[in-house]
């Protein structure tokens, strides 16, 4: 993964690398407020520490750990997230016709991207298959300039 020089110390730093490198925003959460969230790492300054925990369908599991530095408890986070490569997946493409996405495909290698392809054999019976692409982190920077360009279609979930 690329990495800049210096790791986030601070909770607003974290917030900002996390946005950097294309975390879904919806697998983490830091701060209060984590109520509302589903499925979701957090990590809160309480007052016993810094917190980190999970949160299910609105409710917090037991701590995994707690830290009493802000830069310990940002590194130890990001670890954390960094252990599950799906917190950085995008879904770039979605469709029915495998040409289309073997499209895409070639579009994204030219361009250096490193892609994914899902098949989902049948979606409302025999013979609908969808086909799905993904990428990583930073790479849906380039999948967007290339939508933005017209090189690629965008993908819309209704």
């Amino acid at each position: 993964m690329e990495r800049d020089a210096t790791m986030p110390t601070t909770l607003a730093e974290l917030a900002d690398h996390l946005r950097d490198e294309y975390y879904q925003p919806s697998a983490y959460h830091l701060g209060p407020g984590w109520s509302h969230c589903g499925d979701t790492y957090c990590l809160e300054h309480t007052p016993v520490g810094f917190e980190a925990f999970y949160v299910e369908r609105g409710q917090r599991s037991d701590p995994f750990w707690i830290e009493c530095a802000e830069g310990s408890a940002c590194a130890r986070f990001l670890g954390l997230l960094e252990g599950d490569r799906t917190l950085r997946l995008h879904c770039v493409a979605v469709s029915g016709d495998v040409s289309e996405i073997e499209s895409i495909e070639e579009i994204l290698a030219s361009e250096g991207v490193q892609s994914k392809r899902n098949d989902i054999p049948s979606m409302s019976g025999a013979g609908d298959p969808r086909f799905r692409l993904f990428v990583e982190g930073r790479d849906k920077r380039i999948v967007d300039r290339l939508v933005a360009a017209g090189r690629i279609p965008a993908v819309a979930f209704g």
